[in-house]
C-alpha cells in the first residue's frame, strides 16, 4: 500500500514536471514571438513616421528608393517592354 502511494506520487511528480517544462517552453516561445513582433512593429512605425514627416515638409517626392529611382529612368510605351534609357 505505501509503495503504491509512493509510486503514484513519483509518477504524479514526474508528469507535473513534464507539464511545467512544456508550459515554460511554450511561454518562452510566445515571449520570443512577441518580442520580435514588437521590434518589427516599432521599426514599421518609425518608418511610417519618417515618411509622414517627409510628406508634411514637402520632401517626400525627393526621396527615392532603388526601384523608384529606376522606374523614373525607364521609358515605357503602351504595350512595350521596359527599356532602360542610355545614360
Amino acid at each position: 500500500m505505501a509503495s503504491d502511494v509512493e509510486r503514484d506520487a513519483d509518477r504524479h511528480e514526474s508528469e507535473t514536471k513534464t507539464e511545467l517544462q512544456t508550459r515554460r517552453t511554450d511561454l518562452q516561445r510566445e515571449v520570443d514571438e512577441l518580442t520580435r513582433f514588437a521590434a518589427d512593429y516599432r521599426a514599421a512605425l518609425e518608418n511610417h513616421v519618417v515618411r509622414q514627416r517627409r510628406h508634411l515638409d514637402g520632401t517626400a517626392d525627393k526621396v527615392y528608393d532603388g526601384i523608384s529611382s529606376f522606374a523614373d529612368r525607364v521609358s515605357v510605351a503602351p504595350g512595350a517592354k521596359l527599356n532602360k534609357p542610355e545614360d
